[in-house]
């Protein structure tokens, strides 16, 4: 398997594990598992951007400059996916064990999105396209 490979999986895992730490009450997981969890995620995605770094030094991963067009649905997609998970947060923070109600959830989730969405756009404004 190629290190960029690696360095995906090890990322996304890493994710995956750091979120399920949100639901470990619900899923009824001990409390000594949430540090555990925390830890190993952030362990695992420091080990995928060390992987990828070691990718790109190689030269596995050849840096190819982004087209207008793939700019923009990569940062439609980006949108698509910080507003909905954003804006779900009064839905799930029941089961992480936030006790608010609906309107202070709703204005946090709104409040986030905003950040949320401010964040992405700076962000993505390094890797625009040079037209």
């Amino acid at each position: 398997m190629k290190l960029s490979t690696t360095a995906i999986i090890f990322i996304v895992v890493g994710a995956v594990i750091m979120f399920s730490n949100l639901l470990q009450e619900p899923l009824g997981w001990p409390r000594w598992t949430g540090p555990v969890l925390s830890i190993g995620g952030a362990l695992l995605i420091w080990c995928g951007v060390w992987a990828s770094r070691r990718a790109k030094k190689r030269g596995e991963i050849s840096p190819h400059p982004l087209t207008l067009e793939q700019y923009n649905t990569r940062l439609r997609l980006g949108l698509i996916a910080v507003v909905l998970a954003s804006l779900t947060l009064p839905f799930y923070a029941s089961y992480t064990g936030v006790t608010l109600p609906f309107p202070q959830l709703l204005i946090c989730a709104l409040v986030s999105c905003g950040l949320c969405i401010a964040i992405l756009l700076l962000a993505f404004r390094r890797y625009r396209p040079k037209t």
